[in-house]
Parts: structure tokens; sequence; C-alpha cells
């Protein structure tokens, strides 16, 4: 029994040790996610945020893996428009554009992401087979953010959906 309980703390310690967790701070928003539960490797995660138009201001969090980085890539992106209330969401709308760009067998389904369940989940497939999973959801009225990953849903995709959090960054005064 011992043997067992000393086995079962060395696998959780080691587990513990490899855990993946990301965390960014996009303009005004802090984004966290962890991959841990995922043989995923980051390479790296880096993130801009960009004011030009003040009322359509974007961010990106770009993760990259260390296997295969050239094609198994992700990046969360944050468009907050504080001048106009109520950001475009439109889930089918956005499977006629991926159509159009030439994805195949695009879907789109219903998926609580970060706490929000009316977001949307769409898997396609690229013309080479590979799968490609666009998430979409409201943080606000006047926030949407977007989940974008050619990574497998079971080798980083599935876990960055389940630990995603985005949220108002906390200003120390």
């Amino acid at each position: 029994m011992k043997l067992i309980l000393v086995a079962f703390s060395v696998l959780l310690l080691v587990s513990l040790s490899s855990a993946t967790v990301v965390e960014q701070k996009i303009g005004p928003f802090d984004i966290s996610f962890d991959l841990t539960n995922t043989s995923m490797q980051l390479n790296s995660s880096a993130s801009y945020w960009d004011e030009s138009f003040p009322a359509a201001a974007t961010g990106v969090v770009y993760i990259v893996p260390k296997s295969k980085p050239s094609h198994e890539m992700a990046h969360i992106m944050i468009l907050h428009n504080a001048e106009h209330n109520g950001m475009l969401y439109d889930p089918d709308g956005l499977e006629t554009s991926l159509e159009a760009e030439g994805l195949l067998n695009v879907q789109t389904y219903t998926r609580t992401i970060d706490g929000n369940r009316n977001g949307a989940l769409t898997i396609s497939e690229t013309t080479d087979g590979r799968k490609y999973y666009l998430a979409e959801y409201r943080l606000d009225e006047n926030t949407l953010v977007e989940v974008s990953s050619m990574m497998p849903m079971d080798g980083g995709t599935g876990d960055l959906l389940n630990t995603i959090h985005v949220g108002k960054a906390v200003v120390a005064s």
C-alpha cells in the first residue's frame, strides 16, 4: 500500500513539474490557459495589443508548440470596441466565410468556453486533411474572444478551450 502511495506521489509531482501554464497581459486584458494535460510543450508564446484604431483595438497571443511548430500552432485574439454596443458575433456567417476560404466539412457547435455557455466551436478540415478549430465567445457586449488552432483536439486545443480565461487586467493604484 505504501509503495502505491509513493508511486502515485511521484507521478503527481512529475505531472505538476511539466505544467505549461501561460499567463499573458494584452492591453487591458489578462489571459491565462493551461496545457498541463497534454504532451504539448510550448516553444514560445508572444502577444501584442494594437490601438491604432481605438474604437476597435485588437490583441493576439501566439502559441507555438515545440513539436511541428510550422504546422501546429494556435492564437487567441481579442477584439474590443469601446465605442460600439454589441460586437458582431455570427457563428453562421463564420461557417460561410470558412467554406469560402476553401475549408471542408465545416460544422459549428455550441460549447462552454471560459464559463460562457454560448460559445461556438467551428471544426473544419484543410484540403490536406488537417483539422482546423475556431472558437468564439463574448467576454462582454463590446469584447469578442477568438481562439484559432491547428493543434490536435487531444494534443493542445482541448486543454486550451477548457482552461482559457480572459479577464480585465487589475490595475494597481
